[in-house]
């Protein structure tokens, strides 16, 4: 899969690698940056539970082209603001889902959920509901801060998006007591 552990080309089709890389390259990769960061991931975890949290709500934040790219599910489709990822119901509660569900769209965000992205390697590793450990992907489409071909940010709407982030994470905060 050449969009996998490391990506082998580019949603836009563009070749990252010229060859498959070595095996010793593939651990030395995983050795110096996927394990620290998984092994901080799950130390997080652990130290919640260690004082007594029984359940943790992780929210891992990404971002998205704003249309699908021929190497996308879903080539040529505009997308959402934001599309909500919880593995098909398996990294988080119903009720959790739909408070992020809510909480983005009373922030007037455009929402979809499970599409074109269902969740990822974050949501599907530590998302278990039935040990407590909700976790859901949110993907923000990137033409609501930036020009896409530039790469450069647009500080007016950037700063739009980051005033409907900020409230959507308020209301998460404030209702997640109730869970």
């Amino acid at each position: 899969f050449p969009r996998g552990l490391h990506w082998s080309i580019t949603t836009g089709g563009d070749k990252l690698m010229p060859k498959p890389m070595t095996q010793e390259l593939h651990n030395k990769l995983v050795e110096l940056y996927f394990e620290p960061f998984h092994k901080n991931v799950r130390d997080q975890y652990q130290n919640y539970k260690s004082k007594g949290l029984n359940r943790i709500f992780h929210l891992d934040a990404h971002s998205m082209p704003s249309v699908g790219t021929k190497e996308h599910r879903d080539p040529g489709e505009t997308r959402a603001d934001a599309v909500i990822s919880d593995c098909h119901g398996k990294s988080c509660s119903k009720d959790y889902l739909n408070l992020v569900i809510t909480a983005y769209k009373d922030a007037g965000l455009s929402i979809a959920h499970n599409w074109p992205y269902f969740g990822g390697r974050v949501s599907e590793t530590y998302g278990d509901p039935g040990r407590g450990q909700e976790a859901i992907q949110v993907e923000l489409n990137r033409a609501l801060y930036m020009d896409e071909k530039t790469k450069k940010i647009l500080p007016e709407k950037a700063a739009k998006l980051s005033q409907a982030i900020e409230s959507a994470l308020r209301k998460i905060l404030t209702d997640l007591p109730s869970l």
